[in-house]
């Protein structure tokens, strides 16, 4: 079998084919040549060089805030604004019970609070009863009054008819008495001249008597049918004492409705309730405190209005007007800008108000000129706008 097998070439290094070697050691040489550019390149042109970027850096960015004040009215003394009130009571007493929690959102009306009320609950009831009792007597009374009037009243006819009876009586009695004394006239005249017998002028002088006393009878049924008739009337008009009783009585029956409709208004006061829809901030009297007329025991926001007011130098004064462009920051939303305009200019500079109703006092101020507050609305507020937080306001400036 013949020999396949060939020797092997032995390859050294230096038959390989140096491009790479070469291009690696060019690569290498240069960035040595760039470091060694590098190093001795001098130290204060670097630093010339970033001087001259800071000094850029800050024209541009000094520059810019410089434009912008320029162009706006800047206010750092500036709060949020909102319906804040103090509710106070309309009773003096104890505050017994509290119905709204720091922080509750209430109703317009709703009760807040309770004073101490059972006394003027028990004044209630007795002025109640007492009404009630009143309203019996006075129906008793005219009752009584109208039953007394009808049996008077008839009583009266009937007085009236017993005497024009008795009247009739006594005419017809005393024309009866008249003969009976004429025919005892004549028959006394017949016996002086013996022309009857005594017991025929005994029978004329008992028929005369008779007829007298009868007489006498009707006219006393007369009498006391008169008497009667005067009676009825006296005591018919006897009951307008009976009605003025009754007047007195209606008097005091107004008189202790108007203490009722006083002693429940008194009940009414002893209940401290929201006067608008809101929120309760805080109480200013605990359970069982002391409370006054008038005095504040609950701090309340009420409704969902909130607005910021600011306050400029009065130098800056002319270049705002109602209806200028606002940019307003707040610490408590960062990175938010809000829009809003110029919605009012205050009438007074802060030399002419309290105190306290300006957010920076002018003992703290730098400059101790006046300032003047103006109203900013924004267009869209958010619903964490609380009362209170402070405010960054930048007024576009009129340029008229």
């Amino acid at each position: 079998m013949p020999n396949t097998d060939k020797p092997i070439k032995q390859i050294s290094i230096s038959d390989v084919p140096n491009t790479n070697i070469e291009s690696t050691k060019l690569l290498s040489e240069t960035e040595i040549d760039s470091e060694t550019s590098l190093s001795n390149f001098p130290k204060y042109k670097i630093k010339r060089i970033i001087f001259y970027g800071l000094t850029l850096t800050i024209i541009f960015i000094l520059g810019n805030w410089l434009y912008y004040q320029s162009q706006h009215v800047l206010s750092r003394n500036a709060v949020v604004k909102g319906q804040i009130t103090e509710v106070g009571t309309r009773f003096n007493g104890l505050l017994a019970t509290i119905e709204a929690n720091d922080g509750e959102q209430v109703k317009a009306g709703q009760i807040l609070a309770r004073l101490y009320d059972k006394h003027i609950e028990a004044e209630v009831q007795e002025i109640q009863a007492k009404i009630e009792g009143l309203e019996r007597e006075i129906k008793l009374e005219q009752s009584t009054i109208e039953y007394e009037r009808t049996r008077r009243t008839t009583q009266i006819q009937e007085s009236i008819a017993r005497s024009a009876e008795a009247d009739a009586e006594v005419a017809a009695a005393k024309s009866r008495a008249d003969e009976a004394q004429a025919f005892y006239k004549a028959r006394l005249e017949m016996l002086k001249r013996q022309l009857i017998s005594r017991d025929t002028m005994r029978q004329a002088e008992a028929e005369h008597r008779t007829a007298l006393a009868l007489l006498n009878a009707v006219q006393a049924k007369k009498a006391a049918a008169t008497s009667a008739r005067k009676n009825a009337n006296l005591e018919l008009e006897s009951l307008d004492l009976r009605v003025q009783h009754l007047e007195v009585l209606d008097s005091n029956l107004r008189a202790s409705r108007a203490q009722l409709k006083r002693a429940q208004a008194d009940l009414e006061a002893t209940l401290v309730r929201a006067p608008d829809d809101g929120t309760i901030i805080r109480w200013l009297i605990k359970t069982g405190g002391s409370v006054r007329v008038g005095m504040p025991v609950v701090l309340m926001s009420i409704g969902s209005d909130t607005w910021i007011e600011a306050w400029i130098d009065e130098d800056q004064v002319h270049l705002v007007k109602t209806e200028n462009l606002v940019t307003v920051t707040l610490p408590s939303h960062p990175g938010q800008e809000f829009k809003g305009i110029v919605d009012a200019i205050g009438v007074a500079t802060d030399f002419e108000q309290p105190i306290d109703a300006v957010p920076q006092p002018r003992a703290t101020r730098m400059r101790n000129a006046p300032v003047i507050s103006i109203l900013v609305r924004l267009q869209a507020a958010p619903a964490t706008l609380l009362p209170g937080l402070s405010a960054t306001v930048a007024i576009l400036r009129d340029r008229n």
